[in-house]
């Protein structure tokens, strides 16, 4: 049962959280398909007071990272009003440069749109005309890409804003692009990612994959990221994966129970080797420990409740027995041989575009909107 933090809940859509649509509990804003288009009429091409402004370039970074998101969600990320939201957001749509469509078809006036990336000439255009540190803060080094799943894409985005604002160990969220194998272990050739990492004050980098169904891919994501942690000691890597559920409110039991399955026959020594590699009973257990699973109901609350467990970053992870415990990410074992080479995290904030507003403020980095 979740619990409450000391002097009541804490609230994700309180005060002057508008990101929050309770997407999860809210079945009829998910069950139909997602369509967004383009602007069908001629394009406006952007001036360059708006191609160049820093606004334009975290609302490309923003859909980059997360891919969509909805006019709420993006106006939290980045800190503005209605009025320049729509300032900044209109041009950017009616340039080609985005798509939009609705959550829920039959009541339009209720929802907000939904917004990402249309990958067209005016994109190409304007990611080709920008300097290599922008280009690099947009797209975070990879191509841009696209992923047309709605729900886990927005749920991604609830998880990212929350854990930006009501989160004090959180110093930095990433996007996709920054979830990767190889930004955790440069030089590897594992090729797993992620939905989002959480860089927690620590240095400790926490993966984040939303899973929402049974399938094989679900295993074999398992099974890669189970060896990147038999290459190292978590205070090597620095890393651990957190799998966070996020079926439907009905299938939420039975997919906690295929995963805590899935973890102890995926993180097995005879699935973790490979024909030129074997991994000892060591190594497996060094895997489970740094291999955690949430449901998304024992974090948020219908509402837009947060729990204590969100707060301290509750999860359940394997033990030594094969049986599975509640512990806390925050207190997960970290001890870097040079901690002053991973204790400032944040100092990239200034370059990472897609930062919620929320992380920029505490880090000075901006001055608190006045909404």
């Amino acid at each position: 049962m979740a619990l409450e933090a000391p002097g009541g809940p804490l609230r994700a859509d309180q005060p002057g959280h508008n990101g929050y649509l309770d997407l999860f509990y809210r079945r009829e804003l998910w069950e139909e398909p997602l369509i967004c288009r383009p602007w069908r009429k001629v394009l406006v091409p952007l001036p360059p007071e708006i191609a160049g402004a820093p606004q334009t370039k975290r609302v490309i970074a923003w859909l980059a990272s997360y891919h969509q998101s909805h006019s709420w969600q993006l106006m939290e990320a980045l800190g503005c009003s209605e009025y320049s939201f729509s300032r900044t957001i209109r041009p950017l749509f009616t340039a080609g440069l985005l798509a939009r469509g609705r959550l829920n078809p039959y009541n339009l006036g209720a929802m907000p749109y939904v917004y990402q990336l249309h990958p067209g000439a005016p994109l190409r255009a304007w990611v080709r005309d920008l300097n290599y540190l922008d280009w690099l803060g947009v797209t975070g080094g990879p191509k841009l890409s696209w992923a047309n799943y709605p729900r886990h894409n927005m749920l991604v985005v609830e998880l990212a804003l929350a854990a930006s604002r009501l989160l004090d160990s959180t110093v930095a969220v990433l996007g996709e692009p920054y979830a990767t194998a190889i930004r955790m272990v440069p030089g590897s050739t594992n090729r797993s990612i992620g939905d989002a990492v959480l860089v927690l004050s620590s240095g400790l980098r926490v993966v984040v994959e939303l899973v929402a169904n049974m399938g094989e891919d679900v295993q074999r994501k398992i099974v890669r990221w189970g060896r990147l942690l038999t290459s190292a000691t978590t205070s090597q890597l620095g890393t651990v994966v957190l799998l966070l559920n996020a079926a439907a409110p009905a299938r939420q039991k039975a997919l906690t129970r295929h995963l805590r399955r899935m973890v102890l026959a995926g993180l097995d020594s005879n699935q973790l080797g490979t024909a030129g590699a074997w991994v000892s009973d060591r190594e497996t257990a060094q895997a489970r420990a740094a291999m955690y699973i949430a449901s998304w109901p024992e974090w948020f609350s219908p509402g837009g409740t947060t729990t204590l467990e969100f707060a301290t970053l509750q999860a359940w992870r394997a033990t030594p027995d094969s049986q599975f415990a509640l512990s806390s990410i925050l207190a997960h074992p970290f001890r870097p041989r040079h901690p002053e080479e991973w204790q400032d995290p944040a100092h990239n904030l200034p370059w990472l575009l897609a930062t919620p507003e929320a992380l920029r403020i505490k880090a000075g980095l901006a001055v608190p909107p006045d909404r």
